[in-house]
């Protein structure tokens, strides 16, 4: 009787107690990955040709030129913000223009290597296109190298002189976005100096003036 009284209550308590409340788990979260930070500095590497817009003039002989050039630069870009950046340019071109007639043959040889810093904006059209426009300004040396032959006389002449001074370019155009890190890009760039060197002796003077340029300029942008 004793044992039926216990098996009853130990039935009962078990009905009042009810099923064991579930113990509430909770998941642990991974902490959240910062993107990586877009790194500011740039290296450009450009191809330029540029079309000569002013003569370089000789007074004594009968040569009158203008010389196209061509060549390249590496610009080193750093962002401000998301649209300004500054940029230090080191280029260099070359143009050469040969003048053959019955009696001689003239040639004049430019070459120029320019350093210069800059200020750029760039403002994007939609995910992969951007245009931008910026002004360089710094120094120039201006080298031109004049050569005179006269096969008949086997006479010739050689003249050659350089000059720093300062020079200005100024660009606008577009660019593609390739990957994250890469772009490539298309330029107009007009270039001018102030530089004149002269040459002269006692048989010749060759006046360069002030060479104006305008030109193409393209090539890709590396972030580092």
């Amino acid at each position: 009787m004793k044992k039926s009284i216990l098996i009853t209550m130990c039935m009962a308590g078990m009905a009042m107690a009810g099923e064991p409340a579930p113990i509430a788990v909770t998941p642990i979260q991974a902490p959240p990955v910062e993107p990586a930070a877009d790194c500011p500095v740039s290296l450009e590497i450009a191809g330029v040709y540029r079309f000569a817009s002013r003569y370089i003039m000789s007074n004594d002989v009968a040569y009158g030129k203008k010389i196209d050039t061509y060549g390249g630069d590496l610009t080193l870009v750093y962002g401000l913000n998301d649209n300004w950046s500054a940029n230090l340019r080191i280029g260099y071109t070359f143009g050469d223009e040969v003048d053959r007639d019955h009696a001689c043959r003239q040639e004049v040889d430019v070459h120029t290597f320019t350093i210069m810093p800059g200020l750029r904006y760039t403002t994007p059209l939609n995910d992969t296109w951007s245009v931008y426009g910026g002004v360089n300004m710094g120094v120039a040396n201006e080298s031109v190298k004049y050569h005179f032959y006269e096969p008949r006389d086997k006479w010739s002449q050689k003249i050659h002189d350089s000059e720093w001074n300062f020079a200005v370019s100024a660009e606008i155009g577009l660019r593609y976005k390739v990957s994250e890190c890469t772009e490539i890009f298309a330029a107009y760039e007009f270039y001018g100096s102030m530089a004149t060197p002269l040459l002269e002796d006692e048989w010749t003077r060759l006046d360069t003036h002030r060479q104006t340029y305008h030109g193409i300029r393209a090539g890709v942008s590396i972030k580092f």
